[in-house]
């Protein structure tokens, strides 16, 4: 497990995990409770190692500029690669889609999250992700 922005509002923790015995690459938002503890928000993205999911969104989130990439196409919630601005700010958006039934566009969900480009936030979560991959869990 690796704790980035520890000392702000919302800490970034990057780690591995089996979920429903699925081994994971999980990038989550977290905050701390009263007890000062790191407790996980719903926003996040849980990606699986088995499928390549991972490693391919990690490909993705170091070569994406100003495209959107979809990954795991086939998936019936697709991941959604790319750079945006909201408010000013750039943001890498890392976030699962769907597909719309009327008409057949992706549209994004709530599971996903945004790393500010100007704090480096995305280039900490990119090599945390890659130390992940490459070292087991952690």
């Amino acid at each position: 497990m690796v704790v980035l922005n520890r000392e702000g509002r919302n800490p970034v923790v990057v780690s591995r995990s089996v979920y429903k015995g699925v081994e994971r690459l999980d990038v989550r938002r977290h905050y701390y409770n009263a007890a000062g503890e790191l407790c996980p928000t719903q926003k996040g993205v849980s990606l699986p190692l088995e499928t390549g999911l991972a490693a391919e969104a990690l490909e993705a989130l170091r070569t994406v500029n100003g495209e959107e990439r979809v990954l795991g196409a086939s998936d019936s919630y697709p991941v959604v690669v790319k750079r945006k601005e909201f408010k000013g700010m750039e943001l890498l958006d890392i976030r699962r889609h769907y597909v719309d039934r009327g008409s057949g566009e992706l549209r994004p969900t709530r599971k996903g999250i945004s790393l500010s480009t100007e704090s480096g936030l995305d280039q900490e979560v990119i090599a945390a992700m890659a130390e992940l991959l490459a070292g087991g869990a952690a």
